[in-house]
């Protein structure tokens, strides 16, 4: 078996590389090891001695963008740059020397990304001590490094939304409006309309009062008011806000959202302008009638129509008809419409209308349409559509009945056949060469398979034809020029007046996945390997604290064999102290109802009484229909003893500052009392000087 491979040894420059392990592995311990890196939320990453990598698990793919296949084999170097494969020289050396560690590191994914990861890393030696690789947990704190950019593009998409949008303080005072709110209400700059009260831009300010009150009792109010711009003119806005609550439930402010609905409220009075022209319409016709202006909006829908859509005429008068339309009837009915305006009458066309509960209806839009006049001034065309909709669907079920049988045997990778109870061939959709549909065709299926399988091909047959249920077996053919080929095979009764009249086969190849549950079964003893060797201490607990299993690094840590730790609770152990026992009790509770907990720091005591800090993380897995508990224990004792000395050195340098500081106040003290007494012998010296003149000139 190779180490960390993947079922054949790694070649690079000629040589096959990888460690040859023995042993077998026992089938409970081999699931164990599978579920413990299918819950795994880090990547596990092995190389060999030389770089080259030899294992990586999904999720270690996963975070690099490969497949995991595309991973095996490449050098560590080819997913870094130049900068980064420096780096990574020095930390490999420092592998070799045995030296464990910890470290944020950035790589280039598939594609040409950049990856944020935390490592931490490990060397594995032979059963001589030498290096032969090492081992990686990764992490992908690539989120966390864009989390700052995120929340400024959530600020940006706020400041750049088409509605107006604005926020007030618990007062009812501006705090915030972004540039359409602006824009809406003609004011040129935010500081014209921030710290004054929400109430001053509406038209009444009893009505916005009204709002604000509502607000204080429910926390929510949607509805349309009146607007009063800069200029003093009315406009219509329909109005969503919401009061903002800390975590505790007490009002911080108020977010409002704005749309300008002033055109759908002319459109409304249009309307009810010609109520009694259309009445007679409404009431009596059983198509569904619209009347679209010139640039495309709805100016009235009828009962019929609203039936049909789903959806309110408040939803629907104002808006833009393309907004109903599905995406390949946009063009069409546009081109439409416009030729109608210019009065060339168009002939029928069927176009999807989306519902609001989600789903798709067809019209047929009646050939030509009504022009709608309002004082002399024509203000849109009447159309009329009838609902085809259950016609379009039976004429798609005919058509898809037609093409159904010939898209799933021509189209498909299984082998698709209808035999008769003798197991005569009576149609096939496709052979593997060298056969051929025609030869086989009339042909026994026992011809295509060894003797030694014709016995559970028989019993199945006569099975469904006896039962008139469903059955299926797997079996494998030797085919010329390719080898054994293996097929999973369901048979499906083809009954006729209440009798099986005959079989319909469907072979799948499974060929691939019998070589990969071959893999699967050769791969068990590395998945074994990479818990061996994992860097910190992995264990596994049942739901009471009793170790299952450990590995080395889990010895190691707590001074105990696996075999004195197999069978006994983290209690009887006593590897924690009394007073830190309640908080593991309960991060066990938390694994018994699912949840991953960590990390979380413990005071671990080893066997010889030491006392070692560990930072633990634990995850909550499902070996053999057991829920039982994934602990990793990582040594934080050089993280510690790091934060002790910095705090040490802080307080010797502080020490060595007040010494310093001293020592200089005596210097210049001592400096202050030299100068004095070179100041007072120049003065003695230029005395003496003067004398012995006076003497020498009056002898």
């Amino acid at each position: 078996m190779k180490l960390f491979g993947h079922g054949k040894k790694m070649k690079k420059g000629g040589k096959s590389h990888g460690r040859v392990v023995s042993g077998e592995t026992p089938p409970l311990i081999e699931s164990k090891y599978r579920n413990f890196l299918e819950v795994l939320h880090e990547g596990i990453w092995v190389i060999d001695k030389d770089a080259y990598t030899t294992f990586v698990n999904p999720r270690m793919a996963e975070i690099f963008g490969y497949p995991v296949n595309e991973m095996v084999g490449k050098h560590l170097f080819s997913f870094m740059d130049k900068k980064s494969i420096a780096t990574c020289k020095r930390l490999l050396g420092r592998r070799q020397r045995g030296i464990r560690e910890r470290h944020e590191f950035e790589f280039i994914r598939k594609g040409g990304g950049r990856i944020h990861a935390l490592l931490a890393t490990s060397p594995i030696t032979n059963d001589k001590g030498n290096y032969i690789g090492a081992i990686a947990s990764v992490q992908d704190i690539t989120e966390q490094k864009m989390a700052d950019e995120t929340l400024r593009v959530k600020d940006a998409a706020i400041a750049s939304s088409i509605n107006a949008i604005a926020m007030a303080d618990i007062k009812g005072n501006l705090t915030y409006v972004n540039p359409s709110f602006l824009k809406m209400w003609g004011y040129g700059n935010d500081k014209d309309v921030l710290g004054k009260p929400v109430v001053k831009f509406w038209e009444t300010e009893k009505c916005a009062l009204e709002v604000v009150k509502a607000l204080r009792r429910r926390g929510l109010w949607t509805g349309e008011l009146a607007a009063k711009k800069k200029d003093g003119s009315t406009f219509y806005v329909q109005l969503l806000a919401n009061a903002v609550k800390d975590e505790g439930g007490k009002p911080i402010c108020t977010m409002a959202s704005f749309a300008d609905i002033t055109e759908r409220k002319k459109a409304e009075e249009v309307l009810r302008e010609s109520e009694e022209k259309y009445r007679f319409i409404v009431d009596n016709s059983k198509e569904a009638v619209f009347i679209i202006s010139r640039t495309g909006k709805v100016l009235f829908i009828n009962n019929c129509m609203l039936g049909i859509s789903g959806y309110s005429e408040n939803e629907v008068v104002g808006k833009s008809i393309t907004r109903f339309l599905t995406g390949d009837s946009v063009k069409k009915a546009l081109f439409a419409l416009t030729q109608e305006f210019l009065g060339r009458p168009q002939p029928e066309i069927i176009v999807g209308v989306k519902t609001k509960s989600g789903g798709i209806r067809y019209l047929e839009v009646s050939r030509g349409s009504t022009p709608v006049h309002e004082k002399g001034k024509q203000i849109g065309i009447l159309v009329s559509a009838m609902d085809v909709t259950e016609r379009k669907k039976a004429e798609t079920e005919l058509k898809d009945s037609e093409e159904r049988w010939t898209s799933l045997t021509g189209n498909t990778n299984d082998i698709i056949m209808m035999v008769d109870n003798k197991g005569v061939i009576r149609y096939i959709n496709k052979t593997i060469p060298p056969y051929t549909q025609e030869g086989t065709i009339g042909k026994s299926l026992y011809e295509y398979t060894q003797a030694e399988q014709h016995d559970i091909m028989r019993k199945s047959l006569k099975k469904v034809f006896k039962r008139g249920e469903p059955d299926s077996y797997e079996i494998s053919s030797k085919i010329p020029k390719i080898g054994i080929v293996w097929f999973n095979t369901k048979m499906v009764p083809v009954k006729r007046d209440g009798s099986v009249d005959s079989v319909i086969m469907v072979s799948t190849d499974i060929t691939e996945r019998k070589k990969a549950e071959e893999a699967i079964r050769e791969s068990e003893e590395r998945f074994k390997m990479i818990f061996e060797y994992a860097p910190d201490a992995y264990y596994l607990n049942d739901l009471r604290g009793n170790f299952i299993d450990g590995n080395i690094a889990a010895e190691k840590l707590t001074g105990y064999k696996r075999d004195e730790l197999v069978g006994k609770s983290f209690l009887k152990l006593k590897l924690l102290p009394a007073d830190q026992i309640p908080r593991a009790a309960a991060l066990l509770v938390r694994n018994a109802i699912g949840h991953a907990t960590g990390p979380d720091e413990f005071k671990l005591l080893r066997r010889d009484g030491t006392e070692v800090p560990v930072e633990i993380r634990t995850y909550p897995v499902e070996i053999a229909g057991k829920k039982t508990v994934l602990g990793i224990a990582h040594d934080i004792t050089n993280r510690k003893r790091l934060e002790e000395e910095s705090n040490r050195r802080s307080e010797d340098l502080a020490k060595s500052k007040e010494e310093l500081e001293r020592k200089v106040e005596e210097f210049e003290r001592l400096n202050r009392l030299a100068v004095g007494r070179e100041l007072k012998m120049i003065e003695l010296k230029k005395r003496i000087e003067e004398l012995e003149k006076d003497e020498k000139q009056n002898p």
